[in-house]
């Protein structure tokens, strides 16, 4: 039995998603986008994103060949902390932000005691920062 559920805990797939909403403007396209996994998160966060534009249709035909353009030279990555002084001292939820970031700790309810607990405790903070 407990073969049988390791067996079974390696075949899950990874549903490791981005999530992109768009807003298109007289000048400009605005987009926001997160991911969906805390883990990824914090590696996105270090990592970077590239933001790409692929144009599908051009003047009203489909293209057979989608064209792909880099948009970000280098991935874009969170600002660095001291950037974040004036976005705090305009908005609290900023402060909330960059703790998640950047602090070091982020404290979670009740904190447990053991082994097992601090994997646990590190797991609570992780999905508490994302």
């Amino acid at each position: 039995m407990l073969f049988l559920s390791s067996f079974i805990g390696y075949t899950q797939k990874n549903d490791v998603q981005v999530i992109i909403t768009g807003r298109a403007q007289k000048d400009k396209v605005l987009l926001r986008w997160d991911i969906n996994s805390p883990v990824e998160w914090q590696k996105a966060n270090k990592k970077g994103y590239l933001i790409t534009s692929t144009t599908l249709i051009k003047d009203g035909n489909i293209i057979k060949k989608p064209e792909k353009v880099v948009l970000t030279p280098k991935p874009l990555v969170p600002d660095d902390l001291d950037s974040w002084i004036g976005y705090v001292q305009k908005d609290n939820n900023a402060a909330i932000v960059a703790q998640s970031i950047y602090g070091e700790s982020f404290e979670v309810s009740v904190a447990k005691e053991g082994d097992l607990s601090r994997i646990v405790n590190r797991a609570d903070e992780l999905n508490q920062r994302y």
